[in-house]
Formats: structure tokens, sequence, C-alpha cells
């Protein structure tokens, strides 16, 4: 979870997991992002680190019978993510909308795009364009998948797509190690 030192500092260490990864940021929240919800079923990420909650962000979707929270992917299944927390950054997300509408802005910072993939079955959302037609993406061709959210079902994402930022995608590799870097 992200931790704002605009709003921290002074009340002591800010604790963070013994075991787990961490990025540190700097900077002015620059960037706006607005998420488009269909109705039903979404699978989305948000392409920021942000302190604006996932229930702020996504309450236009979310009202009137939403099934809350937001599921991420976990080590042993599905996890939710309280709508009182962030959406976090380059972690696809499950939202359920009954109507669809569209986001708050969230504003945030952008994190370096560097989306470091693990065996198996990777739920990532992108901080920025990526390319699968780039070389050293061979691994990745033929083995992500989006979700449609209009027609409810996955999609294969064809060998020389692009990987969207806010868009969330299925992506399996054999081997771990490669990392996705946005486009130059």
């Amino acid at each position: 979870m992200p931790a704002d030192t605009a709003t921290t500092a002074g009340v002591g260490p800010v604790e963070l997991p013994a075991a787990g990864e961490f990025e540190i940021l700097y900077g002015v929240p620059e960037a706006d992002y607005r998420i488009v919800l269909d109705p039903g079923w979404n699978l989305l990420g948000s392409p920021l680190v942000t302190t604006t909650t996932a229930g702020a962000f996504l309450g236009v979707g979310l009202r009137d019978g939403a099934l809350a929270p937001v599921w991420r992917l976990a080590p042993d299944g599905y996890a939710a993510t309280d709508l009182d927390q962030p959406l976090p950054a380059e972690v696809g997300c499950w939202v359920y909308s009954p109507a669809g509408g569209e986001a708050t802005d969230g504003a945030g910072l952008q994190t370096d795009g560097a989306v470091c993939l693990r065996t198996g079955w990777n739920l990532i959302s992108p901080a920025a364009r990526f390319s699968l037609a780039r070389p050293g993406c061979e691994p990745l061709r033929g083995r992500t998948w989006r979700w449609d959210a209009a027609w409810q079902t996955y999609a294969p994402v064809p060998d020389d797509g692009q990987l969207e930022p806010g868009a969330a995608y299925w992506v399996y590799i054999e081997t771990a190690g490669p990392c996705l870097t946005p486009d130059p």
C-alpha cells in the first residue's frame, strides 16, 4: 500500500512487511487516469501508484448492488482488495459493475513500468504501453489473454498486439525471469 510522506511525515516509521517487494517513488502526483467500466465483470488495473481508494476511484461503477471488493490474484487463489484500500499498480484486478459507467479520476505517480513475471500464470496490468511484437517477446506470444468485457469472455492478444495501460492481462510463462518494460 502506498505511503504518502506528505500525510505520514512526523507520525513515525512506516512498517513494511518482512517479505515482499517495494518501490520508492518520489514526486508530485502528475497523471490523471479514468477507467470506464462495462456492465458485468471487468478485468482492469491502475497504471498509477495512488492513495485514492478503490471505492473512491471506482465509485460510479460500484454503486447500486455491485459486488465488492475488488479481486486480485494471490499465491493461493484470489484475494480481496478492500474498497478502502488503493488499487495496486501493475496488478490485474476483477471488478463487477452491474450498470457500468465511468470511474472517478484517479491521480498518482507513474511507476517505472517494469513488470517481472513469475513461472505460471500472471495477472498483470502494465503501467505503460507494451508491444508483443518487440524482439525478446517470443515467450509471451500466444500466451497472453485479455478479458472482453462486452462479450464477458477471454480473447487472445495477437502476437503483434499491444498491452494497454489500465487494462489487465493473463500471461503464461514457463520460466520466470522476463520483465515487461514499456515501449520506448
